[in-house]
């Protein structure tokens, strides 16, 4: 048979074939008398048993290799490695459907679980995200989060933030007192999750915390820094 009527066959396309002459997967007949490659049904064989192997998972030079020597490449060994292989894809693909699905549920797509619960409005997302992702001890991050998510601990986030945003050179010394007590004290019932920030780090949080403040809460910032 011809080539295109090979591929046919076995539902490829002829660059496919040739593809696979080009990576020593599928052995490439000589040319006849006539100039053409006549292939035999051990060539539509070979192709279809290359196909159903990638699909399973190994890579194109494990299924050729085992097509081509079946005793010498179908090891245990090569088996055991695209079912890890496999594993771990699952295990990734598994885990980008959950953050997909607290995205969604949370409506904070593109933002990790502790950013999100650090913000209380879109203003937040930039120092939230850089936080979260500097916060590396995932299982305390994941304590964190569900600290900050409790209903009181929320809400007592919420309002002194709104008394946060409220600052400004004009706020009494007495009103700037009261809100660092408060916000001192709402940072030490999640001391035990929130990790050792190192000096670099904290430079480039203090940075972007402070890009947009006026100039009361830049003060009221680094007192509470």
């Amino acid at each position: 048979m011809r080539i295109g009527e090979l591929a046919d066959l076995a539902g490829v396309t002829v660059r496919t074939v040739r593809y696979y002459h080009q990576k020593d997967v599928l052995p490439e007949p000589a040319r006849r008398a006539n100039g053409y490659r006549e292939y035999t049904v051990d060539h539509l064989v070979a192709l279809v048993r290359i196909r159903w192997l990638t699909r399973s998972g190994l890579s194109l030079a494990q299924a050729g290799a085992i097509v081509t020597d079946p005793v010498e490449a179908s090891t245990d060994a090569v088996l055991d490695e695209v079912d890890e292989a496999l594993r771990l894809r699952i295990v990734a693909l598994a885990d980008q459907r959950r953050r997909l699905a607290e995205a969604r549920s949370g409506r904070h797509l593109g933002l990790s679980s502790l950013a999100a619960a650090l913000s209380t409005k879109p203003a937040d997302i930039p120092i939230s995200t850089l936080y979260a992702h500097l916060h590396t001890d995932q299982g305390q991050a994941d304590r964190l989060t569900e600290a900050l998510r409790r209903p009181e601990v929320r809400s007592a986030l919420i309002a002194a933030q709104a008394r946060f945003d409220a600052v400004d050179e004009s706020t009494p010394e007495e009103e700037l007192d009261r809100l660092e007590e408060e916000m001192r004290g709402l940072a030490a019932e999640l001391v035990r999750d929130v990790p050792t920030v190192v000096e670099r780090h904290s430079h480039l949080l203090l940075e972007l915390a402070e890009r947009d403040l006026n100039a009361g809460q830049r003060a009221l910032l680094r007192r509470l820094a």
